[in-house]
């Protein structure tokens, strides 16, 4: 039987999507999950140690992902993203970040791997009533003169007394900026130092958190019942859809219970 080539790359949100529906599809033709990550690209993110990673594929195998024929086949045929069968194995070249994707996969399978990702990266319910306010930059904007506009919008709308959380605090540097932060008094929750993995860990303790489309917040949304609004329509029909099968709605009936259960 062949096996499910993944090819993952891009940061820690893209990377959950390809292992979470690599897993999927891997149960689901019973087939052996292989993993190869990709760096060549602009914004080189290594590949997180958080989900696990699976066996690498064969040399054979890994000539076909590395020289990205399934998505020179996409291209030729003009079909979207989607598995490819070639030979006896099935190979993977995309974001997987579309409810379509889901929803050929039987519920329980679904809620069993949010499950397995959940305890893997130790995500749990979301409890803390602070807003949250998830600035990022980087790689969503062409320059940092375009991203700072956008910080500066962002910050003119935040309600007094918010939370803030960036991948650049440098820019929050800038004398602007930090005096608009002052007179909302907003605090800063740095992440100098900390992983994409500990990064997500702090965005799933929040109820409601206003981001800006990132991946990670989608994350946060299923795994922890974080609540989130999403401009970009794609994202927010996809995370409403897996957030139905999220392991906190299943801890939170539990804790509900155990409650009733003392009473």
């Amino acid at each position: 039987m062949g096996a499910i080539v993944l090819r993952t790359h891009g940061g820690l949100g893209n990377q959950l999507f390809q292992v979470f529906y690599g897993r999927l599809l891997s149960d689901e033709l019973q087939s052996e999950l292989r993993e190869v990550h990709d760096l060549r690209y602009p914004h080189k993110f290594e590949r997180s140690g958080v989900p696990a990673i699976s066996p690498a594929p064969s040399i054979h195998q890994s000539l076909i992902s590395s020289m990205r024929v399934p998505k020179v086949l996409e291209r030729l045929f003009g079909r979207q993203e989607s598995p490819w069968k070639l030979g006896k194995d099935t190979y993977l070249d995309g974001y997987f970040q579309t409810e379509k994707f889901y929803r050929c996969f039987d519920e329980s399978a679904i809620r069993r791997h949010l499950q397995a990702l959940a305890d893997e990266l130790a995500i749990n319910p979301a409890h803390d009533d602070d807003l949250l306010i998830h600035l990022r930059v980087g790689d969503f904007f062409k320059n940092r003169a375009e991203a700072r506009l956008h910080v500066l919008s962002r910050l003119r709308e935040i309600p007094n007394k918010s939370v803030l959380i960036t991948n650049d605090e440098d820019m929050l540097n800038d004398e602007e900026l930090s005096e608009l932060m002052a007179s909302k008094q907003a605090r800063l929750i740095s992440t100098i130092g900390l992983s994409a993995e500990n990064v997500l860990r702090v965005l799933s303790r929040y109820r409601k958190v206003y981001a800006n489309d990132s991946t990670l917040t989608v994350w946060a949304h299923v795994l922890a019942g974080t609540q989130v609004k999403f401009r970009d329509v794609r994202l927010s029909d996809l995370a409403e859809y897996l957030g139905q099968f999220g392991p906190w709605r299943y801890q939170n009936c539990k804790r509900l219970a155990n409650n009733i259960d003392r009473i």
